[in-house]
């Protein structure tokens, strides 16, 4: 489907483009485009940002069932495909369905039918506030040199739940890894598990960032 680009990850690919070298320094339009930026990804990255990068800017529908037929003998008159689809912020139902819809091959658009069995909205909150320029200034002091850059989740998340209640939430679960630490790769598979100092860096990260913010208030 077709390349959209978000202001959240408009500015977290600038913040890498500050960060790299060679023909991506300082030019995020080369990353952002539509045309160059996928071969450019897989030129000078790893195939899991490759794949993060492709997920950030584009709605995605991937086949994760298949049902056709009941008996050997018999030929299907029908196939269902469960579809589990994620849209970016900007979107809702209605115009991711006829994004999807558009990306069929055109013989056969008028046979297929969709129906929404699941639904949640895709949340993009204003990463320009107090709450979020104290948790960046405090993640560029945990690791010295580095820029911390705003981030889209492409995974689900409860923020959904409170964003109706008017309330502003932000991902915000410092860790620090050691470069080459093995442990960061484990994250959601097997034998997963954290560095301990990592932890506690990030524990302490985490208390001064909201008592400076309780404090400010």
């Amino acid at each position: 489907m077709p390349q959209h680009v978000t202001p959240t990850v408009r500015a977290y690919v600038e913040g890498i483009a500050q960060t790299v070298d060679g023909a991506l320094a300082g030019q995020p339009e080369l990353l952002l485009d539509a045309q160059r930026g996928p071969e450019l990804a897989r030129r000078h990255f790893e195939p899991s940002t490759v794949n993060l990068l492709h997920a950030l800017t584009h709605n995605t529908a991937v086949p994760t069932g298949l049902r056709a037929g009941y008996k050997t003998n018999v030929i299907p008159s029908t196939a269902e495909a469960t579809l589990d689809g994620r849209f970016l912020p900007g979107f809702d139902k209605e115009s991711f369905l006829a994004e999807l819809r558009a990306a069929f091959p055109a013989e056969l658009a008028d046979d297929i039918e969709l129906e929404v069995t699941e639904y949640s909205p895709a949340l993009e909150p204003a990463f320009d506030s107090p709450l979020y320029r104290l948790a960046k200034a405090r993640i560029e002091a945990m690791h010295p040199g580095a820029v911390a850059v705003p981030f889209i989740a492409a995974g689900a998340t409860d923020a959904k739940y409170l964003k109706p209640l008017g309330v502003q939430v932000y991902g915000f679960a410092p860790l620090r890894y050691e470069k080459n630490d093995p442990r960061e790769g484990l994250v959601h598979g097997h034998n997963e598990r954290i560095p301990i100092q990592g932890f506690a860096a990030g524990l302490r990260t985490f208390y001064e960032t909201v008592e400076a913010f309780v404090t400010s208030a």
